[in-house]
């Protein structure tokens, strides 16, 4: 067995209530059926399952699978009655959200304004071929820098609004990586205006141009584009990773492995290996990957968690991460000695004996997420060379 999956489903694979176990079973969807059908005949608090299936942006899927599941006939109706409400809301929010982008994205056309859509809106149709299946929090679009003045202009003549209660316009534009949220007066619509995929200082070893000069069109004769199949899952484990510490719980890495079941052979995993390693993200990647095939059964190639395995990783790092997804209360913030030990300071179980829960919370710092770039001492094995025995 390699190193890389050894070491994972040790940490990972702790016990789980009923409740949590049907919740895995219904977003890893096809190799958990059997999963499913045998929870689903045990007793269930169908209340805490609700209520871990919302909070975890996960309800639709949910519902998609055990509309489908042998067995089904065990879910109390009013479960599935409340499923499908969130459901069909979910799907008629989102139709509403594709409608407004779609006029956000000819209105910047006819601007000469190009758009790259970003993240949710961009795999929700595309991805899952299923747009209920993909709860959208904002619509994201990156532009050029150049173009930050007209977007910020289409915008406010649509009736948008720029939100600067957290922050100005100008600190924005000047320390952040897209401009303040614009939001619609009656509040249901919300616009993030990218000008790079990432904040600094994470965003200085991605060239931004290579990521549009890999684009291609989001839709046959469309307007808008996107990333590339490898740059859009970089951006996904990089969202969930650096930007948010893996607080956002089970939805980005169902997206993960929904973005790898699409695109299946049509990913270049060499490629995804040489950028992780250039843009200095390793330690991030591996970790979100991990937990991806972990939690949601993303097909993971072995021989990629092999080339990116971090010299000196502590495998404890990866309960630090799950307990971040799985934290009651949304964000936990990062713990330092695990956070000094994914940048290879120190093991926390040399600093705090193992006893994560006495380590003080802190703002997480983004570079300790990173790595080293390629071509260091530190860069990693190539793709299909196993990674010596532990």
């Amino acid at each position: 067995m390699s190193r890389g999956a050894r070491t994972g489903h040790q940490t990972v694979g702790r016990s789980r209530s009923s409740e949590r176990r049907l919740l895995l079973a219904c977003v890893r969807r096809g190799d958990a059926l059997v999963d499913i059908q045998a929870l689903l005949g045990s007793g269930l608090d169908w209340e805490r399952m609700l209520d871990e299936a919302t909070r975890h942006g996960v309800a639709p899927l949910v519902y998609s699978t055990l509309r489908t599941a042998t067995g089904r006939a065990s879910v109390p109706p009013a479960v599935m009655e409340r499923l499908a409400r969130l459901y069909y809301q979910q799907a008629a929010l989102n139709g509403r959200r594709y409608a407004e982008l779609r006029k956000i994205v000819k209105g910047c056309a006819r601007a000469g304004i190009r758009v790259l859509v970003l993240k949710g809106a961009a795999i929700a149709e595309r991805v899952y071929g299923n747009i209920a299946l993909c709860p959208m929090q904002d619509l994201d679009i990156l532009v050029g820098r150049s173009d930050l003045d007209a977007t910020d202009r289409f915008l406010r003549e649509m009736g948008y609004v720029p939100d600067e209660g957290h922050h100005s316009a100008t600190w924005y534009r000047d320390h952040h990586h897209h401009l303040p949220p614009y939001v619609r007066p009656d509040g249901w619509a919300r616009v993030e205006v990218h000008h790079h995929i990432l904040p600094p200082p994470a965003s200085v070893r991605i060239p931004i141009e290579d990521l549009w000069r890999r684009a291609g069109p989001l839709a046959a004769g469309g307007e808008a584009l996107g990333l590339c199949p490898e740059d859009l899952l970089l951006h996904l484990c990089l969202h969930v990773s650096l930007q948010h510490q893996f607080c956002l719980g089970l939805r980005p890495f169902c997206e993960i492995a929904a973005t790898m079941r699409h695109y299946g052979e049509g990913i270049d995993w060499e490629q995804v290996r040489h950028r992780t390693c250039r843009w200095g993200v390793r330690k991030s990647v591996y970790l979100t990957l991990r937990l991806a095939q972990d939690l949601a059964g993303a097909a993971v190639p072995n021989g990629l968690l092999d080339a990116l395995y971090p010299e000196g990783f502590d495998p404890q790092v990866i309960d630090w991460a799950r307990a971040q997804v799985f934290a009651d209360e949304r964000p936990i913030r990062s713990l330092p000695s695990t956070l000094a030990q994914l940048r290879g300071r120190v093991p926390f179980t040399e600093r705090h004996g193992g006893n994560v829960s006495d380590v003080p919370r802190l703002e997480a710092d983004l570079s300790l997420l990173s790595g080293p770039v390629e071509g260091s001492s530190a860069a990693p094995r190539p793709l299909g060379v196993a990674a010596p025995a532990a």
